[in-house]
C-alpha cells in the first residue's frame, strides 16, 4: 500500500465557497466602458454577449444565478432571497435582455454615441428604432439566442 501511495503521489483538494449574488443584484465591477464600447458597436449581438459577461463570466462565479439545462422547459431556475426558485421562463429572459439593454443603451447615450463612426451610430440607431419599436422579428431573435447563451453556458458549468 505504502509503494501505491508513493507512485500515486499526493492529492490535494482545493474548495472554494462562493457567496452566489441574487438575480438583480449581479457583481457588475468586471463590465468595463472598454467592453461596453465594443459590445455597442455590434447592437445585434450586444444584449446576448452582455448577459453572458455578466451571468457566465469567469471572473464573476458570484453570477451564475441563472439556470436553464432545458430548452423545452417552461420554467428557469433564478436565484433569488438565498435560495433557488422557479420562475417562467420567458418572463426571466425577457427581463433579461430589457435590463442588459437598458445598461448598454444608457451607455451608448451618454458616452458612446460621439466616440462611434457615422456607419456604427447609424446600425446601432436602427437597432434602437427596432428595439424601441417592440420590432417582433429582433424581439423573437434576442429571446431565441439568449435563451442559447444560457442553454450554453449552463454546459459548461457542469
Amino acid at each position: 500500500i505504502n509503494e501505491l501511495i508513493k507512485k500515486a503521489g499526493n492529492t490535494t483538494n482545493n474548495t472554494a465557497n462562493i457567496t452566489l449574488n441574487c438575480y438583480g443584484q449581479e457583481d457588475l465591477s468586471h463590465i468595463t466602458d472598454d467592453l461596453k464600447m465594443e459590445l455597442v458597436k455590434l447592437p445585434y449581438g450586444m444584449v446576448q454577449k452582455m448577459i453572458e459577461y455578466v451571468h457566465f463570466s469567469k471572473k464573476r462565479p458570484e453570477n451564475w444565478n441563472i439556470k436553464l439545462t432545458n430548452k423545452k422547459d417552461k420554467m428557469i431556475k433564478v436565484f433569488r432571497g438565498n435560495k433557488w426558485k422557479y420562475q417562467d421562463k420567458d418572463e426571466v429572459v425577457s427581463e433579461l435582455i430589457q435590463t442588459n439593454y437598458c445598461r448598454l443603451d444608457d451607455f451608448y447615450e451618454n458616452f458612446a454615441n460621439n466616440d462611434l463612426s457615422e456607419q456604427i451610430n447609424t446600425r446601432y440607431k436602427k437597432f434602437q428604432e427596432k428595439f424601441d419599436g417592440d420590432d417582433n422579428e429582433l424581439k423573437d431573435k434576442l429571446m431565441k439566442e439568449s435563451e442559447m447563451v444560457i442553454l450554453s453556458e449552463n454546459l459548461k458549468q457542469k
